[in-house]
């Protein structure tokens, strides 16, 4: 399905439920992450997820505490990089996706995600949360081979996404 049909399903999910919290009993829980890149739109910041065992964008459920799906996923983004500063990119999202979990994750069985975005200097420093094995950059041209395949085929259609909203294209 197409990402515009995705965040119509999301959408739908959070109408019919009430909550964009994902009640924890039901086995669709909506999450929000961001993909951090470079300024030069070259690298990507990965977490290896403890419980995936995969490289995955920063995110996770909604809290109460949240006042949107963007600051859940600024949040998240914080916290999962140890980077107190990092800001969104865009208010708007890059990209939405709805896909299955392992069992690992317990009675969620699908996430329901929309992705924002956020753009960091590689040389800032980065530290990883507990809910990680590890974090770190990562060339587009040379991910991980844990990488979720669902971040490799999506990451194509999500970049130049994020140029045209900030105004920029090419690879500058």
């Amino acid at each position: 399905m197409s990402e515009p049909g995705h965040a119509h399903r999301i959408a739908g999910f959070i109408d019919r439920t009430g909550d964009a919290s994902g009640v924890r009993a039901n086995p669709v829980h909506v999450t929000a992450s961001c993909l951090v890149v470079s300024p030069d739109f070259d690298r990507v910041l990965l977490t290896l997820h403890r419980k995936a065992r995969q490289w995955l964008q920063f995110g996770g459920h909604l809290e109460a505490g949240d006042a949107s799906v963007l600051e859940a996923a600024v949040r998240e983004a914080r916290e999962e990089s140890g980077v107190q500063g990092l800001e969104p990119a865009v208010d708007l999202p890059v990209s939405a996706s709805i896909h299955e979990l392992p069992a690992s994750f317990g009675t969620c069985r699908i996430h329901a995600d929309i992705m924002y975005a956020a753009v960091l200097d590689p040389a800032e420093p980065i530290a990883a949360s507990p809910e990680s094995l590890e974090i770190g950059w990562h060339r587009l041209d040379a991910l991980p081979e844990e990488t979720a395949p669902d971040i490799v085929r999506r990451l194509p259609g999500i970049l130049p996404r994020i140029r045209s909203a900030l105004g920029r294209s090419g690879t500058s």
